[in-house]
């Protein structure tokens, strides 16, 4: 016999794939628990799946609404000849939403000021946190 440990307290019988319950009442658990008196091992359960990354989803209205005029103006304009922020802005419109903590998020906040299409400080307040 040989068994695997699972993270929810049940243990699996390998031969034939049982799941065992962890009961006293249950023929298959103190055969077990007997197996494991005469100095056997289990298999150790699998680690559990990683976490997911963090996020912060806002709503894409909500998001503009944190743009000036003058900057949504210089965003969309640029957006005409830079095929950077124009695929980011398809990519956002297309979703309805942005992640703030997402990776694309992140760098097109940087790339937006690095080409002065908004200042650090305005990014900063478009970019951050939940909805208002």
């Amino acid at each position: 016999m040989s068994y695997k440990l699972q993270s929810n307290g049940y243990v699996v019988r390998l031969e034939d794939g049982a799941w065992i319950p962890p009961d006293a009442g249950n023929a298959d658990w103190r055969a077990f628990q007997e197996w494991l008196g005469e100095g056997n091992t289990p298999q150790a359960a699998d680690p559990p799946p990683p976490a997911p990354a963090p996020s912060c989803i806002v709503p894409l209205a909500t998001f503009i609404e944190r743009v000036s005029d003058a900057e949504y103006l210089a965003v969309t304009a640029a957006a005409q000849t830079d095929a950077t922020i124009a695929r980011w802005l398809d990519l956002t419109r297309a979703k309805g939403s942005i992640d703030l903590l997402s990776a694309e998020a992140i760098a097109a906040k940087a790339y937006l000021v690095s080409k002065a299409w908004l200042t650090q400080a305005s990014a900063d307040a478009i970019f951050f946190g939940p909805p208002a």
